[in-house]
Order: structure tokens, then sequence, then C-alpha cells
């Protein structure tokens, strides 16, 4: 018995449609691992960014201490006045420090199945796994929430980093107004 004309056609129609869905996945596909290579990217420079401020803290903090005994010994400034304006100043700094401790915290998220995890889905649901494209849209669907997943925990260190700078500007700012003020006291 030979295929009818119609059947031929909607057999090739199906084909095509396979093909274009599977040409489709492949270009999500791709298009997700960039995505998700920048959002890795994303992460460290923000851990690199939190271990700079913790720099700029750590100097921070080594010319308060240095400068106070000066500041005792060469102005009239009150140990009283000065000490406040340090007491202050270091808790904006211990807020800005844990705040970029946070920064590089290593929140959880997931991740994506392992290769025997993935052999055992296909065995157990085969019909769902009979062309590429059901490969690809498995692998869309594990690389899209990997990467929600570290998009929010990208976005947490955002505002740990952007609050943690805000605290140590304050620190700075109140360091340096509180001196200049007790000098003109």
């Amino acid at each position: 018995m030979s295929a009818s004309p119609t059947q031929i056609r909607s057999d090739a129609d199906i084909k095509k449609a396979l093909e274009e869905t599977s040409l489709r996945l492949k270009n999500v596909v791709e298009l997700g691992k960039y995505s998700f290579d920048l959002e890795e990217k994303r992460e460290q420079s923000l851990i690199s960014q939190s271990g700079q401020i913790l720099t700029a803290i750590s100097l921070f903090s080594a010319g308060i201490l240095m400068a106070l005994p000066i500041l005792l010994t060469y102005t009239s400034i009150p140990e009283s006045r000065l000490m406040l304006v340090a007491g202050i100043t270091g808790l904006s700094i211990i807020i800005s420090l844990f705040l970029s401790i946070m920064t590089q915290w290593r929140f959880r998220y997931l991740s994506l199945m392992t290769a025997e995890e993935f052999r055992t889905e296909i065995e157990e649901d085969a019909d769902h796994y009979q062309f590429q494209f059901q490969y690809d849209y498995q692998w869309i669907q594990q690389l899209s929430s990997i990467q929600k997943a570290k998009r929010i925990n990208n976005n947490k260190r955002v505002r740990f980093l952007m609050a943690s700078m805000v605290f140590f500007l304050i620190g700075v700012t109140i360091f340096a107004a509180g001196i200049i003020v007790a000098l003109c006291l």
C-alpha cells in the first residue's frame, strides 16, 4: 500500500516543523549559555568589588588608628569628642564590613542534574526524548532554573554591596566632618 500525496506532504511538513523547532531551541540554548556565562561573570565581579571594599575598610581603619594618637597629642581636640567621632565612625565601618562580607557569601542555588540523574529520567520517560529538540528543551529548563537562582542571589549581593559602600562613605564623612567640627570648636 503506497502513501497518498496528502500523507507525504504532511510527513514532510512534520519533518520541517521538527527541524524548525530544533533550530529555534538550539538558538535558545546558545543564548541561554551566553546569558548564564554573563551571570557567572557578574557574580565574580560583585565578589571582587566586595574584596576591594574590604581593602578600603582595612586601610581606612588603619588610618584612623594611626591618626587618633596624633590628633590627641598635637591638637586641642578633647579626648571625649575624638572618641565619640571615632566610635560613630567605627560603628558605620563595622556595618559596612558586615555587609561587604555578606556580599561574598556563597548563597545556595539549584544545580544541574548529574549525568546519572539525567540518564535515569530519560529511561523513565523515553517517550519524551525521541528528538534532539526534546533534549534541548530539557537543557533550556535546567539552565533557566539555575540562572534564575543565580540572578536572585546576585541581586542580593548588589544590595549588600551598595549598602556596604553607603555605610563606608558615611563613616568616612562622619570622621572627616567630626574632626573638622572638633577643630573649629
